[in-house]
């Protein structure tokens, strides 16, 4: 994950809440909450692997299924 993040190959987006976020997060890992989620508004994506985590693959699996409902390819799931 560090080499294609590292790459710049993925968006890996944080889900977490920034109380968690703040208390750890991977480096390069753009924090979008959950709640707040809007597949819209993601940044710029240039072809970019999307790729949702949080602490448990809970949230993520929940945030995969908003972004592959939106369209969004292409897309991976961080679990846990």
């Amino acid at each position: 994950m560090k080499a294609v993040l590292d790459a710049q190959e993925i968006l890996l987006i944080d889900v977490r809440t920034p109380p968690e976020y703040i208390l750890e997060h991977i480096d390069g890992a753009s924090l979008m909450p959950m709640t707040f989620f809007r597949p819209e508004v993601l940044p710029r994506r240039d072809g970019k692997r999307i790729v949702p985590h949080c602490g448990s693959g809970a949230r993520s699996g929940k945030v995969a299924e908003i972004a592959l409902s939106a369209g969004l390819t292409p897309l991976a799931h961080m679990e846990g």
